[in-house]
């Protein structure tokens, strides 16, 4: 058993106690086994267990997909497996690094490295050429493609990446950098691929199509469909990480109730990435966005954006002809 950080008097404040019962794949899938990020600023925890399992978090020295990778996947999860659980495993929701334990899971049952399964079951038979965890410095296309990331400067006037000198005093930006090119060793299941827009868009056209596209079948049709239900029981605190969509969360999608004022059907699904990148897709009216802002400032309009795109998108009828043959590589985290 996982053993957790339990809110009982004692010497700290709190006590270590047996998990009630074991972790699952689901409970990793809707983020519910007990994990969260490090310095993840997690509000649902009260702020005293926070600070405590912090203190756990930074003794195991835990990285997330956004770090410097000089450490294997395999050896980055033999730590998180020693660190207690924020709650027993399937008690409440807690965003944190599920979908790297995922990635693990996922290397031990197919015998090869993340990114040689997600080439050979995902990137090569969608064509997203694209795709990857890591560039070669020597491959002067994609490097010359590699976006910057914009972020507030101590005169919170907007400033960029570029130059990479003004960057290096900026552990964000540096690691932005530095953990996308080789040699670089953590392949993580929760962040840290690089791609393109229209990439990211093949991979949302295959869900929308029930797990096909092209011709390649990815997922079974059943699959998708469970993965667009909500999994997250009323009881757990699903804290969303935009706001105005509050549908609650699925296998890895938050979801977007649908209300009278909504303009999609309330089948939709999303997600945010950490520099503001997001996505978005309704199958009952085959609509997909990608937004990719490169943004590191805050979150703020997102929403608001998303909103507008979706009404120009439903307006018009999107030609995928016009999409550009050669474009910038984002990370998608």
């Amino acid at each position: 058993y996982q053993r957790r950080v339990h809110g009982e008097n004692c010497d700290d404040g709190h006590r270590l106690v047996d998990a009630k019962s074991l972790m699952t794949v689901e409970h990793l899938l809707v983020h519910s086994a007990g994990y969260i990020y490090p310095n993840s600023h997690d509000i649902g925890l009260g702020g005293e267990l926070y600070r405590v399992l912090n203190k756990y978090y930074k003794k195991a020295d835990l990285l997330d997909g956004t770090c410097k990778k000089d450490i294997t996947l395999e050896d980055n999860m033999e730590r998180y497996a020693k660190v207690p659980l924020s709650n027993h495993p399937g008690q409440d929701y807690h965003y944190g690094p599920n979908t790297d334990v995922l990635g693990r899971i996922l290397e031990i049952v197919g015998g090869k490295p993340l990114s040689i399964l997600f080439e050979e079951r995902i990137f090569k038979p969608l064509g997203m050429n694209d795709t990857m965890f890591f560039i070669n410095p020597n491959d002067t296309n994609r490097m010359s493609r590699l976006a910057n990331l914009y972020y507030r400067s101590e005169t919170r006037s907007i400033a960029s990446t570029e130059p990479l000198k003004s960057a290096m005093n900026h552990s964000i930006l540096r690691d932005y950098y530095y953990s996308h090119i080789l040699p670089q060793k953590l392949e993580s299941g929760g962040a840290g691929l690089l791609s393109t827009a229209s990439d990211l868009t093949r991979f949302l056209r295959m869900i929308i199509n029930d797990g096909t596209l092209d011709g390649a079948r990815i997922l079974n049709r059943r699959t998708v469909s469970w993965m667009l239900k909500n999994r997250l029981p009323s009881t757990h605190t699903y804290l969303k990480p935009l706001e105005g969509l509050e549908g609650g969360f699925s296998l890895g999608f938050g979801l977007e109730k649908a209300t009278p004022e909504d303009i999609s059907s309330g089948n939709a699904a999303y997600w945010v990435g950490a520099h503001n990148t997001l996505f978005f897709i309704d199958p009952s009216d085959s609509l997909s966005i990608v937004l990719l802002s490169q943004n590191s400032m805050e979150f703020g309009g997102m929403a608001d954006l998303l909103t507008l795109f979706q009404v120009k998108s439903l307006a018009n009828s999107l030609d995928d002809s016009n999409t550009c043959e050669e474009e910038d590589l984002f990370p998608e985290l």
